[in-house]
């Protein structure tokens, strides 16, 4: 058990740290991926997005249907 007011600031900055590396190691791992469609002279295609941001680009395409 911590003795002096020092102690419990050494734990406190230990759990500031900790909560820091959580931090940064859910940045660094990304968020959700995004996901690119493109179709060039396709007829009748379908296109779906993953969980992240979805970007579907058609080039001279008939009865496409997307998703995001």
């Amino acid at each position: 058990m911590p003795q002096t007011g020092m102690d419990w600031w050494v734990i406190a900055g230990v759990l500031v740290a900790v909560a820091g590396v959580w931090i940064a190691w859910r940045q660094l791992k990304g968020g959700k991926p995004t996901t690119t469609n493109t179709i060039k002279t396709g007829n009748r295609n379908t296109q779906q997005g993953g969980s992240g941001s979805t970007v579907n680009q058609i080039d001279n395409g008939d009865d496409n249907e997307q998703r995001g």
